[in-house]
């Protein structure tokens, strides 16, 4: 009897992870190739020609220019945390919204429903786009991320160089960490949940 429980319990959870690496793959689907893979994009620029140096003068503005272009990258990682926290706030103000519109007790559930649906679609796309911002932005740093370390070869510390190399060698690649990209995906699959069982129990709410 035992053993039966166990392997009914062992089956629902496989069917559980089959459904959520099913939705997980469809949502993956229609994001930009930047969120899909943990690696590094591939971007490349025609080098022949980036880096000119003439004279002495060519070195100390190709050094200008470094310096102008690391200053971009970390402004725009600044701004992608920024951009992050702005998301997440919003996406938890809508799920607190969803739970305090259910719990609101009234007669006609009509509105009641119309509303909750509202939030929920509001929130998915609202994340899909959250995660398509982030492959814009990601390709936007690793892009500028090749025209530094091309620029490095000219120059006598390697710093970018280094810190990519170290990340590739402790597999921490790309300009945008999994937990990163994971978590406006997490929000669509929990909206889709939400949508679910709102579809399969719609008397939930009443």
């Amino acid at each position: 009897m035992s053993r039966n429980l166990k392997q009914e319990q062992q089956s629902q959870s496989t069917l559980s992870k089959s459904w959520f690496g099913q939705g997980y793959a469809s949502l993956l689907s229609i994001l930009p190739n930047s969120l899909k893979s943990e690696g590094p994009q591939t971007i490349s620029f025609n080098k022949s020609g980036f880096v000119d140096l003439q004279d002495i003068k060519d070195k100390t503005l190709l050094l200008e220019q470094y310096r102008i272009l690391s200053e971009q990258v970390n402004k725009i990682s600044e701004n992608r945390e920024s951009l992050n926290n702005f998301w997440i706030t919003l996406n938890g103000a809508i799920v607190g919204g969803i739970s305090y519109v259910k719990d609101i007790q009234i007669d006609n559930l009509h509105p009641k429903n119309l509303f909750i649906w509202a939030l929920v679609l509001f929130g998915f796309f609202l994340s899909i786009f959250w995660a398509q911002a982030l492959g814009k932005i990601g390709k936007d740093i690793e892009i500028k991320n090749e025209m530094v370390m091309e620029m490095e070869k000219f120059l006598p510390a390697k710093i970018f160089t280094t810190s990519y190399q170290i990340k590739v060698k402790t597999r921490e690649k790309g300009s945008l960490s999994s937990a990163e990209k994971n978590i406006p995906l997490l929000f669509c699959l929990g909206y889709v949940a939400v949508a679910l069982i709102l579809l399969i129990y719609p008397n939930i709410l009443s």
